[in-house]
């Protein structure tokens, strides 16, 4: 199915992007990774894309801290 529509083939691809990214072990790779994660953002994307812009203190703060608001 992904290889029968290139959009949605994008998408899965980005969403694995994505996924990668909370995979990092470090604040620094993160950064990185989310920076250019965000940087090739999808049209259809782009209001996520700028709420994590909004948020990235927060993200990347979870890679450098294991205290959490989040249900376990």
């Amino acid at each position: 199915m992904l290889y029968a529509s290139p959009i949605l083939s994008t998408a899965y691809f980005f969403k694995e992007d994505f996924l990668k990214i909370l995979d990092c072990r470090d604040r620094d790779l993160a950064k990185i990774a989310m920076s250019d994660w965000i940087n090739s953002a999808l049209p259809q994307l782009q209001k996520c894309a700028n709420t994590m812009i909004n948020w990235l203190t927060g993200i990347l703060n979870s890679f450098s801290s294991t205290i959490t608001n989040g249900l376990y």
